[in-house]
């Protein structure tokens, strides 16, 4: 179970120049890169590590690849601007807590705090939760759907009350995720997971243990 930039433009070199190739350094805006905080990953819950579950290719691989580029978009820099302000936060915490055992709460508190306005639909805007129910939609219903259907249902909690900013509670499961719904969905940053509770898709930060966003009835 696991929540992944953007495609670098070729570059243009005259051909009348030699040919060399520059190895280039990718680094991932999406990267947590705070060494200051490291401490927030040996200190967190040690959950069973989701599950994934591997298949071929499916509807929703063509979905995915299909998937409206505006609200894709929107959905990125939503989730950079989420990622910019844990990063901060984190910067900003790293040396007062160091070491504490409940590391991961005091960041979910602080993230919380600075997202105190935060509604449904903030970070999955309308035309991002349209897509996403059609993704899940033509996967289980597509062949083999009924084997995916019971994939992702596999330890996907039922009727758990969340709310946006809230904590995940350690004592329950993370829903299986499979290979080619991930593959459909838009890639996540580390530390952002997308996962099932009951029949809504939520976005999990896994570093604060905390339900950023959901999008409510996506499995029928």
């Amino acid at each position: 179970m696991s929540i992944q930039g953007g495609p670098h433009r070729p570059l243009d070199i005259p051909s009348a120049r030699p040919l060399r190739l520059a190895r280039s350094v990718r680094v991932g805006s999406w990267a947590f890169g705070v060494c200051g905080f490291a401490w927030a990953i040996s200190t967190g819950c040690h959950h069973k590590p989701p599950s994934i579950t591997k298949s071929g290719p499916s509807a929703a691989a063509s979905a995915g690849s299909a998937l409206d580029s505006d609200a894709r978009r929107d959905f990125n820099r939503n989730i950079a601007a989420y990622i910019s302000l844990r990063e901060r936060l984190a910067r900003t915490m790293a040396d007062t807590v160091r070491g504490t055992e409940d590391a991961q709460s005091v960041l979910r508190a602080a993230v919380a705090k600075a997202r105190t306005n935060a509604k449904p639909g903030d970070v999955f805007e309308p035309a991002m939760q349209r897509s996403i129910r059609s993704i899940v939609r033509r996967e289980v219903e597509g062949p083999g759907g009924a084997n995916i259907r019971a994939s992702l249902m596999d330890e996907n909690p039922m009727g758990v009350a969340i709310r946006i900013n809230g904590g995940y509670p350690n004592s329950l499961p993370l829903s299986t995720m499979t290979a080619a719904l991930l593959a459909a969905l838009p890639q996540l940053p580390d530390g952002l997971e997308f996962h099932f509770v009951g029949s809504r898709m939520v976005l999990l930060d896994t570093r604060a243990r905390m339900i950023v966003d959901f999008v409510e009835n996506v499995l029928k």
